[in-house]
């Protein structure tokens, strides 16, 4: 069965950008929906308050003079975007507003014009956190909800077809200038005391001091800075430090890196290093385990640059090393060290 936002007719999903025509049968769950819902409508609304400058503002007027309105590119987006709120509301209108989930069919691309009112609404929902964060009455708890409530949003925007879906070009860049007055904290007078934005770092227990020590403060620092796009260093980091550790506690070389140092340490053949199971089996999956935690988490941070991180993923990562850690300090004592 498909999942979330997954082609049910053109498996596996295409990894090329594809004809904007192109017509997509899928589905979303109810969440999902809603938040394109409000997304649009969102961009809509941004729209036309752009829109009533055409005809409140005397200086704008003066300049274009009696030109009909709806010949305006930014009156066609705002019909656009009001044609696309309809058929969303149309859509669970005739499957119901209490369905689990909805089936779709859209162009691709109605689908990037989606994923781009929904880049801009996080945007815009960002900002209002930044906001929040600042105010007396919000407890590092009500913080953490939203938090990840944002990331779960910002995932809805890459799950299935949406994934390979470039945005389409809509005016982020006014938009966002047009809306950072109403969206900033009011300014402090001078000499008031200004609440530092509280570190939600709680729902994940790190007891490796090593890892806790360099991993903790960068990621705060970076969630809180809104620097996204930095957050693959931590993970680089974490990943590090799992590597000297192993390399330390089964004295691999120091060329030995990665998947082969994970080899080292616990292959079974011909004996492993670091014994964590009597059971062969046991013992070859957790080779696996390690080899798959260098091959994939940390080759793909030490290869390139990953800037799609979410701090709730990145702190699981973190978490992930933590337990791999203990592991391995956990193991049975081995003749071949």
């Amino acid at each position: 069965m498909a999942t979330d936002g997954e082609d049910k007719y053109d498996e596996p999903i295409m990894q090329q950008e594809i004809s904007d025509h192109h017509i997509h049968s899928t589905f979303f769950e109810h969440g999902t929906v809603q938040f394109f819902f409000d997304a649009v409508k969102f961009y809509k609304a941004l729209l036309q308050k752009e829109v009533e400058l055409l005809t409140k503002d005397e200086d704008i007027r003066a300049i274009f003079g009696g030109r009909v309105l709806d010949s305006f590119p930014i009156t066609k987006e705002v019909n656009y975007a009001h044609k696309m709120q309809e058929c969303i509301q149309e859509l669970i209108e005739n499957q119901g507003k209490d369905a689990p989930d909805y089936d779709v069919h859209l162009t691709h691309r109605q689908l990037r014009f989606i994923k781009s009112a929904c880049i801009l609404y996080l945007e815009h929902l960002r900002r209002r956190r930044q906001a929040i964060a600042n105010r007396q009455d919000i407890s590092k708890f009500m913080l953490e909800a939203i938090d990840q409530q944002l990331g779960r949003l910002e995932e809805k925007t890459e799950i299935g077809v949406l994934r390979t879906a470039t945005p389409y070009p809509i005016a982020l860049s006014q938009l966002r200038r047009s809306e950072e007055t109403e969206t900033q904290p009011p300014a402090k007078e001078e000499g008031e005391h200004i609440r530092p934005r509280p570190i939600v770092l709680d729902t994940i227990e790190i007891r490796d001091p090593e890892l806790r020590n360099r991993c903790l403060d960068l990621l705060a620092q970076f969630r809180d800075d809104g620097q996204h796009e930095r957050l693959d260093t931590v993970v680089n980091e974490a990943t590090r430090i799992l590597e000297d550790r192993l390399r330390l506690l089964s004295k691999a070389p120091a060329s030995c890196v990665g998947v082969d140092l994970a080899k080292y340490a616990f292959s079974a053949s011909p004996n492993p290093r670091l014994v964590v199971s009597d059971l062969s089996a046991e013992q070859e999956a957790a080779h696996l385990l390690y080899r798959g935690v260098f091959g994939f988490l940390r080759n793909s941070v030490h290869h390139r640059l990953v800037k799609d991180l979410q701090p709730e993923r990145v702190l699981q990562i973190v978490g992930t090393v933590d337990y791999l850690i203990s592991v391995a300090e956990a193991v049975i004592p081995s003749g071949n060290l």
